[in-house]
């Protein structure tokens, strides 16, 4: 596994990873355009966002997101979303500790966790 920042271009590959969690008729563009708007987010050094890929003989295999963000009350959110498929096999776990390890760098206190269902 390997977190990586995202880029306009990673949009349908991680389009196709969040197409299996859309459940309306027009998944794909749904998924496409969610996909876009997470990519297109504006970027804060103090709260990285990442791509959770698996390396494969060819591309890489966008799996998922993590990323950190700021709530209202002050709290960095620690978010991570592991597509279907690949759920249950411990990639979820992994990305939260190696993005719990970047918050404390980052000097991001008090961090919360949220799971995405």
């Amino acid at each position: 596994m390997l977190l990586r920042p995202g880029w306009a271009e990673d949009a349908p590959a991680l389009a196709r990873a969040l197409r299996g969690e859309a459940r309306s008729p027009n998944a794909w563009s749904d998924a496409l355009a969610d996909a876009e708007a997470f990519l297109a987010a504006p970027d804060d050094p103090t709260l990285p966002r990442f791509l959770v890929t698996l390396r494969t003989a060819g591309a890489p295999l966008v799996i998922g997101t993590c990323g950190l963000t700021r709530s209202a009350a002050g709290h960095v959110d620690l978010h991570c979303w592991i597509d279907e498929q690949h759920r249950g096999l411990g990639f979820a776990a992994e990305a939260r500790r190696a993005l719990s390890d970047i918050a404390m760098t980052l000097g991001q206190h008090p961090l919360e966790v949220q799971l995405a269902a």
